[in-house]
């Protein structure tokens, strides 16, 4: 089997909109505390956030 080259650059775009969708979602998470359903997901949605944040640092540092 031959495995496809890692596009670093297309990764760094996934990324990069992944985690610009987290940021819309954190805010709107933050912006209505007072909604049951937005305060029982707010924990995955500052965990998923966090985690993309790291995932997006280290190819920006990877890449230089």
């Amino acid at each position: 089997m031959i495995k496809n080259e890692l596009n670093l650059q297309e990764l760094a775009t996934l990324l990069d909109e992944a985690y610009n969708t987290s940021v819309v979602v954190k805010h709107f998470c933050s912006d209505y505390p007072e909604i049951e359903e937005i305060s029982n997901i707010t924990p995955a949605v500052k965990m998923i956030h966090t985690k993309i944040d790291k995932a997006n640092s280290m190819l920006i540092n990877t890449l230089g």
